[in-house]
């Protein structure tokens, strides 16, 4: 957590020091990850402001290494960003429950999924609090390398919902790194 902006972050970068210093701001640890989220601070003004496809261009531009993140604003919690390159993200769409994940691997999905089916058919039977789930209810998508995905989350979730539908998508650069 830097400021306002939270964030998780799969993998390595190799020029969290050069973005410190150029930054020229404080640091809270010794990760990082804490690099990330203090450039998309800044790139934010303090969080102030909401999240763009072009600032998560320019946060992408300026990172060195590998890596999967996602990023929410506290000031603004009706987006969530994603951006990858070269570490794995995937998504999984639960239409019944409107429910939306992100993990590192599909099989950390499935197996989520697979518990949370146990409960309701077995001990939930008969009730419409916990609907077992279908193939059909469950849609799987594993992102491209070096992608963004920025989220609108006051979108609803139906039954003909696409995750396509629920975010915008851009390469990220893989060039022209500062």
């Amino acid at each position: 957590k830097v400021g306002d902006i939270v964030g998780v972050h799969n993998g390595t970068l190799t020029n969290h020091d050069k973005i410190f210093e150029n930054l020229k701001c404080g640091r809270d640890s010794k990760v990082d990850s804490e690099a990330i989220f203090r450039l998309i601070d800044h790139l934010t003004n303090k969080g102030t402001e909401p999240f763009t496809t072009e600032m998560i261009q320019e946060v992408c531009r300026r990172l060195n290494g590998n890596y999967s993140c996602l990023a929410f604003n506290g000031n603004n919690p009706y987006q969530l960003a994603g951006f990858r390159d070269g570490r794995p993200m995937v998504f999984g769409l639960i239409k019944p429950l409107k429910l939306f994940l992100i993990a590192s691997e599909q099989d950390y999905l499935k197996i989520a999924i697979s518990r949370y089916n146990k409960m309701a058919f077995l001990y939930q039977l008969g009730s419409n609090k916990f609907p077992g789930l279908r193939k059909g209810d469950i849609e799987f998508a594993t992102t491209a390398d070096d992608s963004l995905f920025l989220f609108d989350t006051t979108q609803d979730i139906t039954a003909e919902s696409k995750i396509a539908d629920l975010h915008v998508t851009e390469k990220v650069p893989r060039n022209n790194k500062l």
